[in-house]
């Protein structure tokens, strides 16, 4: 115990910090916090001295063959030396063969255990060591693998506390040996966050979130009442990275205090609140870029904190509370006033106390999104995200007028020109009205977070012939990873990859099971990033209004001959709306898939000229889509019932329905010259690249 407790304040500065530590995740130790008293600082160390000394603890805690160097063997590059591999044999108790590393931990006696271990340097136990050898067998150490690829890099989480922050500091520490310290992954815990090496910069981050909380008077510390349940509270620590005007990378660290709403009694809450749809952000910059408007962001801080709370709601006292508690108090607890964040109910009300105060400044919310607001005598826009907003008008002289009003209600944080919005960076150029919309800064962490940031890039996202049968089957942790870096892929696809649409669709279909033959198509999908990451969707600079393309790849799904459908429609020549979708039903021919893609696209064509109208934008020609089957084509030209057509669902005809009413017109396209192909199978290299300019991808 002793021991570990040194290795601790070596990797973890802070003796009070610990202190806490020990007493809370080795309560039954508790008593070993007497170990301090008495300690003198120490002499500053020399660079050397503290790589030695770090090696030395690592030795002594047994955890030398837990970090691993690049070939994979059991030791880790110190300042030129390496930390000697554990012997092939040593004395261990019998252990189960089919047990797991972290299974066979757990059946050790507490002395053998990492958290309670009795090292070679105790004089007081080395008789009882000696006994103890002598009555255990001799047995091979378990091989070590080779570390998949597509394995969790770090952030594998214990299901004890006391492994949670063993293996916290076992990462730490690794760091700190190899050099390589990966701040790409915020902290999961608030003990983790006061611990690394950037805990200043988080310590500074709780700060300003508890000032914010008492300028607001968020809670009341209270004597909760006899039948009340505080619900617990959780810190959330995010980096939100971003450019300066110089073109320098900046940090900003934000730490959230949430409440667990999720052991929120109650069902009858009113919980909904609208954000804003991608495509109405785009189609927002559309409007910014053809009317050449100034476009200005801002930030609602705490913006939940401005809403109240009708409900009595308690919370426990959080980590990092810094109030004193009057020993008058006996069972003390927080009141919640105002709506904080983790409450079911907290998004609606603040959504409510934004959306009544744009009101009164005279905004009107679109019908088509909650989220847009505009203003019918001076033509401005707000484009609201949470609590981020986009504001559009004129001149910035009415901008600033608008922002007035809104710091004379909240605390707002002035962004100016807006260059970055929801993660996507915002580029113009005003003399072509053009406006570029581009993730590069989120894939260069994607890269970094999975280790590919200098990998070799590809041309294409995905191989022709994916299946559901590839290889081995992923279990564990590589199943978690799979999934969330598809949706890590689906992010950016959303917002500004249309290219990806496919192949993440693809890749999703096997989240459930996925097998190492996806993970490493999902690896290919790194390497293409790689290679495309400064690529992104360029919108306005062209006269031409609303257009859109549909395609199909008829029965092109191998492992149960489903078809795909997907198609795009287009603003001022920039893409507004995109799709990849597998069609739900078996078509019998390839007339009868294109027929299913026209009338999906016909669903946001309805939307988006509706959302046009509300941002300004008036359309003077019938909006075409453009297909490429002549069968589909005069299927809705002409409605004609017979027996190859009879059975096409109903629902499929509102293209037809469209097309009467001259709300739509249907143009033909050559096969090759659809760009909306790209969303229906994989393409060779040549024809991919083709359509990714033919979609304005730049």
């Amino acid at each position: 115990m002793e021991k570990n407790l040194e290795w601790f304040e070596d990797i973890f500065p802070g003796i009070d910090g610990l202190r806490k530590e020990v007493t809370e995740y080795y309560p039954r130790e508790s008593k070993a916090v007497d170990i301090f008293k008495g300690q003198q600082e120490e002499p500053t160390l020399t660079l050397e001295e503290s790589t030695e000394r770090l090696r030395n603890q690592i030795e002594r805690a047994g955890l030398q063959d837990r970090l691993l160097t690049e070939d994979n063997t059991p030791e880790s590059a110190v300042g030129g030396r390496t930390i000697p591999a554990p012997p092939a044999t040593t004395a261990t108790t019998a252990l189960p063969e089919n047990l797991g590393p972290q299974e066979q931990t757990d059946t050790l006696p507490k002395t053998q255990r990492l958290d309670h271990s009795v090292t070679g340097d105790d004089p007081q136990g080395s008789g009882q060591r000696a006994n103890e050898e002598s009555s255990v067998k001799e047995t091979t150490k378990p091989k070590l693998t080779r570390k998949k690829w597509y394995s969790e890099p770090v952030q594998q989480r214990s299901k004890t506390r006391s492994g949670r922050i063993i293996r916290t500091v076992q990462r730490w520490a690794g760091a700190a040996i190899s050099g390589k310290v990966n701040l790409d992954w915020e902290p999961q815990s608030f003990d983790e966050a006061m611990h690394r090496p950037d805990s200043l910069e988080w310590s500074k981050a709780i700060e300003n979130e508890l000032n914010a909380h008492k300028i607001n008077k968020s809670f009341s510390l209270v004597e909760l009442p006899e039948k009340a349940t505080a619900l617990a509270s959780e810190w959330v620590f995010k980096v939100k990275r971003s450019k300066t005007e110089n073109g320098e990378l900046q940090n900003k660290y934000k730490a959230r205090l949430v409440i667990r709403g999720d052991l929120q009694p109650g069902t009858d809450l009113e919980t909904y609140a609208p954000v804003a749809k991608l495509a109405t952000f785009r189609l927002f910059i559309t409007t910014v870029a053809v009317k050449d408007l100034e476009l200005h962001q801002m930030d609602v801080k705490a913006a939940f904190l401005f809403a109240t709370v009708k409900e009595e709601v308690y919370m426990s006292i959080p980590k990092g509370y810094d109030q004193r508690i009057p020993q008058r108090i006996r069972q003390p607890g927080l009141r919640i006033n105002k709506a904080l964040y983790g409450l079911r109910q907290s998004p609606r009300a603040w959504n409510s106390d934004i959306d009544d105060t744009l009101k009164e400044l005279g905004y009107s919310a679109s019908q088509n999104d909650g989220s847009l607001y505009f203003h019918r005598k001076d033509s401005s826009l707000i484009l609201l995200y949470v609590d981020d907003l986009l504001i559009a008008a004129k001149t910035v002289k009415d901008i600033s007028k608008i922002k007035e009003k809104l710091k004379a209600k909240y605390e707002m944080t002035d962004l100016n020109e807006a260059k970055t919005f929801l993660g996507v960076s915002i580029e113009r150029d005003r003399v072509k009205h053009t406006v570029k919309l581009h993730q590069q800064l989120a894939i260069d962490a994607l890269l970094a977070r999975y280790e590919m940031s200098d990998c070799n890039p590809v041309k294409t996202p995905l191989r022709t012939n994916l299946s559901a049968e590839e290889g081995t089957p992923l279990t564990g942790t590589a199943i978690v990873w799979y999934q969330q870096l598809i949706g890590q892929f689906m992010y950016l696809m959303v917002c500004t990859r249309p290219d990806l649409a496919f192949t993440v669709g693809r890749l999703a279909k096997y989240n459930a099971s996925p097998k190492e033959g996806h993970a490493e198509a999902a690896k290919r999908v790194l390497r293409y990033l790689k290679g495309s990451k400064d690529l992104g969707i360029q919108l306005g600079g062209n006269p031409v209004e609303l257009q859109g393309f549909s395609d199909s790849d008829w029965a092109g799904d191998e492992d149960d001959r489903e078809s795909t459908g997907g198609h795009i429609w287009f603003y001022a020549g920039g893409p507004i709306v995109w799709k990849s979708k597998k069609q739900t039903i078996v078509a019998d021919g390839t007339w009868h898939a294109e027929y299913i893609a026209a009338s999906e696209a016909t669903k946001d064509l309805v939307w988006s000229k509706r959302l046009a109208t509300d941002l300004g934008l008036r359309s003077s020609v019938i909006p075409p889509l453009y297909i490429d089957n002549s069968a589909a084509e005069q299927l809705i030209a002409n409605p004609k019932h017979h027996n190859r057509t009879k059975h096409v669902d109903v629902r499929y005809h509102m293209v037809r329905d469209l097309y009467n009413r001259k709300e739509l017109s249907v143009k033909r396209v050559a096969s090759e010259d659809n760009p909306a192909d790209i969303l229906t199978k994989p393409l060779p290299k040549i024809k991919h690249w083709k359509h990714l300019t033919a979609i304005q991808i730049r």
